[in-house]
């Protein structure tokens, strides 16, 4: 009996000792499993389409051009959350600058969910935001709220920044936890903001993406993920803990097959997406600019080809060889790739080339566009009073802006209104000496009668102008309509 009751004691030990430790160790090593959102596939809507970026280490950027103010973008997945689930969502968020001037400075960061369309602020969207949000005079900073085009922003949890939040370029991860009945709870760092807020009214399910609003220079977001359930618990992703397999990309040099660049070898798991961008390589183009694609559950191996490229330089010169405009220049231009570069005109000059076109050789190619001062044309004409031709017409081709004077000719018995006609050429002119009788002659005008271009019809012309022919025309016909009433009336 001694004997039985010393082999039980010795064997509640043994499981006190082996048994207990293990099941402590399993529930210290439980995990919560997020899968991160593919960024490379989002879809951006609203504004902003072309100002983001994902690099080859799976961080979302968006860089907006200096001096540049965005509103609402956002970037969406195609997941869609369920009415009636728990899930966690979660994304680490960066800006780039400290927070100085709303002027100056980014704003707003964060998810977007229970989207009910791809463009949760075009027109009938609805969608929940949690973001942090450095607007200055707002009072919750750290916040979500839920947003339907029909009505102004509805806050339901919110705090305001600290001031250590609103220098910090650190990355800070946003969290989201909603129950199955819609109560959704919102935590920064890991500690929660404000107080839980039951949106089972309204709660709805959705898609998910991330949302900017008034960035002025460089956010990033990464860890973008979702989980099943409410968890508090710290994030493990499914593809850090898959089991990996590398994805090996070589690049060499077309024809020697010598290495253009360092392989890039990134661990992939199975079903993980990938994205490689191919390095630069002065005066070589790659055969593709990015390789891609999803994990297959096996080693990958992919060789990118550089080809040897070519530069177009184009020059835009006057005739005296001053520069009219920067040189237009294209590199990287494989032999046998077409170009066509339309010259931009220059008021009151031509260019040689309108266009310049031709295909990339084997060599850079350089071209002079040369620009000259167009030419218009100068014509004098000689008459008397009556509009007829006395010495035969003076006509030249000058630059424009060029100044002209020119010797009014002698004619035997008569003199001219002007013995010089001058100034500066700026379109087609046509100038009109008038000559009188030598005996009528007692005043001497001064000056020629310039005319512009296309009044002329080809001579001194008639002392009748266009008007008083016009006139004559109308005349002649109300008499002609005249005598056919008188006709008429005779006839009755």
């Amino acid at each position: 009996m001694k004997k039985h009751l010393i082999w039980m004691m010795i064997l509640a030990l043994l499981f006190v000792c082996c048994c207990v430790p293990l099941a402590v160790a399993a529930e210290e090593t439980a995990q919560t499993v997020f899968t991160r959102v593919d960024l490379y596939s989002l879809t951006y809507g609203n504004n902003g389409t072309d100002t983001w970026s994902v690099s080859d280490d799976r961080v979302l950027s968006q860089t907006v051009p200096s001096g540049t103010k965005l509103g609402d973008c956002v970037a969406m997945s195609n997941i869609s959350l369920e009415k009636g689930k728990a899930y966690t969502l979660e994304v680490k968020v960066r800006y780039t600058e400290p927070f100085s001037t709303q002027a100056t400075d980014s704003r707003a960061i964060g998810l977007v969910f229970g989207a009910n369309q791809i463009n949760p602020w075009g027109s009938g969207g609805s969608a929940y935001c949690a973001m942090l949000d450095r607007a200055q005079g707002n009072g919750k900073h750290v916040r979500v709220f839920t947003r339907n085009i029909n009505s102004p922003i509805q806050n339901t949890i919110g705090r305001p920044m600290t001031d250590e939040e609103f220098a910090s370029t650190d990355w800070q991860t946003l969290r989201v936890t909603i129950t199955e009945s819609g109560v959704m709870t919102c935590y920064l760092d890991g500690v929660m903001v404000g107080a839980p807020s039951d949106e089972s009214a309204t709660w709805n399910g959705g898609l998910i993406g991330v949302n900017t609003y008034g960035n002025r220079t460089k956010i990033e977001i990464k860890d973008f993920a979702y989980t099943v359930g409410v968890t508090t618990e710290a994030a493990v992703y499914a593809d850090d803990i898959a089991e990996k397999f590398n994805v090996t990309v070589h690049y060499v040099y077309s024809g020697t097959g010598e290495k253009a660049a360092e392989d890039v070898v990134l661990p992939v798991a199975k079903g993980q997406s990938y994205l490689v961008h191919s390095p630069e390589v002065e005066n070589y183009v790659p055969d593709s600019e990015t390789v891609s694609g999803v994990g297959t559950g096996a080693p990958i191996e992919v060789t990118v080809t550089y080809r040897r490229g070519y530069t177009l330089t184009i020059h835009y010169v006057r005739a005296d060889g001053g520069r009219v405009y920067d040189d237009y220049v294209q590199s990287k231009l494989l032999p046998g790739t077409e170009y066509s570069v339309a010259t931009v005109p220059i008021f009151n000059y031509e260019a040689d080339l309108s266009v310049v076109s031709g295909t990339m050789g084997e060599a850079d190619a350089e071209i002079t566009v040369t620009f000259s001062p167009k030419k218009y044309k100068l014509t004098v004409l000689y008459c008397d009073a009556d509009g007829n031709e006395v010495h035969t017409s003076y006509v030249a081709e000058l630059e424009v802006g060029s100044a002209y004077a020119v010797t009014v000719p002698e004619v035997d018995g008569m003199v001219p209104n002007v013995n010089e006609v001058k100034g500066t050429l700026k379109k087609d002119t046509t100038v009109k000496v008038t000559y009188r009788s030598a005996q009528s002659d007692g005043t001497g005008e001064t000056g020629g009668t310039e005319k512009p271009a296309g009044t002329d019809r080809g001579g001194c012309g008639s002392r009748i102008d266009m008007g008083a022919a016009l006139l004559l025309t109308l005349l002649c016909g109300l008499a002609v309509t005249v005598v056919k009433r008188g006709k008429a009336r005779e006839t009755k």
